[in-house]
């Protein structure tokens, strides 16, 4: 079989439609990381379809340049700008 045959090429929009579904993602942890009483970062993890906390972690850390605790802190810090830290356009 030729090479051609195993080749693999990735659509022009694969990563868009990736970054999209992980922007969704987050802004649905936010409301679960600002909900009273708070909610444990492990269930919020789960609840947006993360396995793994730890990336679910690295990854809200990538998109608000903060921990989701310390998301969840300001959001208790500061109830009247709901928590403030906002995402990219």
């Amino acid at each position: 079989m030729g090479a051609a045959v195993f080749s693999f090429r990735a659509s022009p929009t694969a990563p868009r439609k990736s970054w999209t579904a992980t922007r969704i993602r987050m802004e649905q942890a936010t409301k679960f990381l600002r909900a009273d009483p708070p909610e444990k970062i492990c269930d919020v993890a789960e609840k947006v379809g993360y396995v793994s906390v730890k990336h679910f972690s690295y990854v809200f850390k990538q998109q608000f340049q903060m921990t989701p605790g310390e998301y969840q802190e300001a959001c208790r810090a500061s109830p009247s700008r709901a928590g403030a830290p906002r995402d990219v356009p």
